[in-house]
């Protein structure tokens, strides 16, 4: 389906977003004019779509959006104007809800590891979907990097243990991958399957050795590599998982 006026932009998305059951109200507000006005220019500016989707993810977190409202906002106007901008509209309407909501305790970053957290990872990981189902990235291209904690001394350990999992885990990917923070003791790494992905890896695990064999000695690790679901709902069940430390599907 595609709309050029801002105004058929905003009635098409509006539709689509009800058909998705998310609330009828906030359409008549600055925030969607903005995103709607840029996305029906003859030649679209990304930082001005960037900016007016950054303040439509900052309204609806005030509104009281979820970040998975938000997110399905985004498909719903998706639906509409073509892929093209998904993974802009992800990130900056990320952005602006998280940045509304830190004041209240709710980030999308984890200040003591400074991964990001699940909530962004399951956020790229839909954009990762979205990729492949449009034939933009190919199937088999990402795999799961996935660092699990478990510490037989004091928590204490174990957060310094996922600290020091952390900086190991920056420096051996480098590259353009994801790496969040599940859960109280979980790690996941979102890894661009490549011939030097193997080598990634096994540099992930001797750094994490070696951190933690200085930082927190009574903290043991379990790191495997798990190839990504055929679908979002099966990743995210698998990743829900982590939360009580038991992952045991499709492992290699």
């Amino acid at each position: 389906m595609e709309a050029t006026s801002s105004a058929e932009i905003a009635r098409s998305w509006r539709t689509s977003s009800s058909r998705r059951g998310l609330p009828s109200t906030g359409w008549r507000v600055p925030a969607v004019i903005d995103v709607t006005s840029a996305l029906s220019r003859d030649v679209i500016d990304p930082a001005e779509l960037a900016d007016a989707a950054q303040a439509f993810g900052s309204d609806r977190s005030a509104c009281g959006f979820t970040f998975e409202q938000c997110l399905n906002d985004v498909d719903s106007l998706l639906e509409v104007v073509g892929q093209q901008w998904c993974p802009l509209l992800y990130r900056y309407v990320a952005l602006g809800w998280d940045r509304c909501r830190s004041g209240v305790g709710v980030s999308l970053y984890d200040p003591l590891t400074m991964l990001s957290s699940s909530e962004f990872f399951l956020m790229r990981l839909r954009e990762t979907y979205r990729g492949i189902d449009c034939g933009l990235i190919a199937a088999d291209r990402h795999v799961l990097c996935v660092v699990q904690l478990h510490s037989t001394g004091a928590f204490l350990d174990l957060e310094l243990g996922l600290m020091a999992t952390s900086s190991a885990l920056h420096a051996a990917f480098n590259g353009p991958q994801t790496i969040s923070k599940f859960g109280s003791s979980s790690c996941v790494v979102l890894e661009v399957d490549d011939d030097r992905s193997p080598r990634r890896v096994a540099a992930a695990g001797r750094l994490i050795g070696h951190a933690l064999e200085r930082s927190a000695p009574c903290t043991q690790v379990l790191l495997r590599t798990i190839d990504l679901p055929p679908g979002y709902a099966e990743a995210d069940e698998l990743l829900s998982a982590l939360d009580g430390n038991q992952v045991g599907f499709g492992a290699r």
